[in-house]
C-alpha cells in the first residue's frame, strides 16, 4: 500500500478513537492502520469496516513499561510505504496530505520538553516515515538497552543525533502553546 496513517492504543485510550476518526475523515481519506497493543474484543469487532487492523506483540523488556515506550516498535508494523504516525490524543482540523511530500524521516520541534538535554528537541506525537526507516530502528534499540534512563519514547528520540526534515509546527501544534486557529493537527497532550 502507498500512504496511509497509523495510529495505535489499548482499552484504556479506545474511548478517543470515534473522535479522533471522526476529525479525521472530515478533511482525509487516506487508509488508517489501527495497531491493537491491548484493545477490547468488543472495540476491535466494532471497528473492523473502518480500520486496518493489526495486533502487536510486545517485546519481553517492555511488558511492564507505559504503552508509549512501544511508538518505534509500533510504527515498524506499518503496512504502508510512507506513513504518517499520529498519537490518538491528536485532534484533525484539516488536510494531512501536505505531509506525504517529505521524502525522510519528518518530524516537529517540542519546546516544552523538560526531560532531556537536547538543544533541538523533536514531538513524537507526529511522525512521517517510510517503511523499514533505519529511525525506527535505531529508536527501538536505544529503548530496549537503555529503557531505565528515559521518560518516555520522546526522550529516547531525543537523545539520538539523526538527520531528519522538519514540517511546519501547524501539524504538531501542542496544546500548551495556546490555541490556533491555523492548526492543522492540535495535539491535546
Amino acid at each position: 500500500m502507498e500512504n496511509g496513517v497509523l495510529i495505535f492504543c489499548d482499552k484504556t485510550q479506545e474511548w478517543m478513537i470515534d473522535w479522533w476518526y471522526e476529525n479525521y475523515s472530515k478533511y482525509n481519506n487516506f487508509p488508517v492502520c489501527l495497531i491493537d497493543i491491548g484493545l477490547s474484543n468488543d472495540f476491535i469487532k466494532s471497528h473492523r469496516e473502518i480500520f486496518i487492523i493489526k495486533r502487536f506483540d510486545k517485546p519481553a523488556k517492555l511488558i511492564h513499561k507505559k504503552s508509549w515506550f512501544y511508538k518505534p516498535f509500533v510504527l515498524q508494523c506499518t503496512p504502508f510505504d510512507k506513513t504518517i504516525a499520529i498519537d490518538v490524543d491528536c485532534e484533525i482540523k484539516g488536510s494531512i496530505s501536505l505531509l506525504f511530500e517529505y521524502k525522510s524521516f519528518a518530524i516537529t520541534k517540542d519546546i516544552f520538553n523538560k526531560y532531556d538535554n537536547n538543544d533541538n528537541p523533536m514531538n513524537t506525537g507526529v511522525i512521517v516515515y517510510s517503511k523499514n526507516s533505519d529511525v525506527l530502528k535505531r529508536w527501538g534499540d536505544i529503548i530496549l538497552n537503555n529503557i531505565d534512563l528515559y521518560h518516555s519514547d520522546q526522550d529516547a528520540f531525543n537523545s539520538m543525533n539523526i538527520k531528519h526534515e522538519e514540517f511546519p509546527i501547524e501539524y504538531n501544534w501542542v496544546r500548551l502553546r495556546g490555541n490556533n486557529d491555523n492548526a492543522i493537527i492540535f495535539h491535546h497532550t
